[in-house]
């Protein structure tokens, strides 16, 4: 296993750029948890976790086109300030991503706790892990879009 790709995303996101980073550790953080219930059904196949396994896939791929739309939002609230653009509707964007975000974060909580119930004993902490951070990131995502709809 590499750690220079989270060495790296670390690092840009402690950057003082004005650069993306909330939403994208947020993003970042629920495909790592998709991950780990990827992982827990493919370790348990007695467990016909096979729809599981998929949909944790598709999930760690939409959360991360949701740190990609997040980065474009991002990107469209500065044009429309340096613009003189609709700011409004540029932060209007940018909340529902997060909106968007929170609900496939929801989902993978739920698809975690589903899989913790079902899977080898042995394998219980990947989804419980999983639980755990897509919950937090699901209320920082939510958050973040209140603060983006008060733009």
């Amino acid at each position: 296993m590499r750690l220079d790709d989270a060495s790296q995303l670390a690092e840009s996101l402690a950057s003082p750029a004005p650069e993306p980073a909330a939403g994208i550790a947020l993003c970042a953080t629920g495909a790592m948890a998709a991950a780990l219930i990827a992982k827990a059904c493919a370790l348990s196949p007695e467990a016909s976790l096979a729809a599981e396994h998929a949909r944790a896939n598709d999930l760690r791929a939409e959360l991360l086109t949701t740190a990609e739309r997040d980065v474009a939002a991002f990107y469209a609230v500065l044009e429309a300030r340096r613009g003189g653009g609709d700011e409004r509707e540029a932060w209007g964007v940018a909340a529902l991503v997060m909106r968007d975000a929170a609900a496939l974060l929801e989902e993978t909580r739920f698809l975690a706790d589903d899989v913790a119930a079902r899977c080898r004993p042995e394998l219980r902490g990947e989804p419980l892990a999983a639980a755990l951070l897509a919950a937090g990131a699901e209320r920082a995502a939510t958050a973040l879009a209140e603060i983006d709809e008060a733009g």
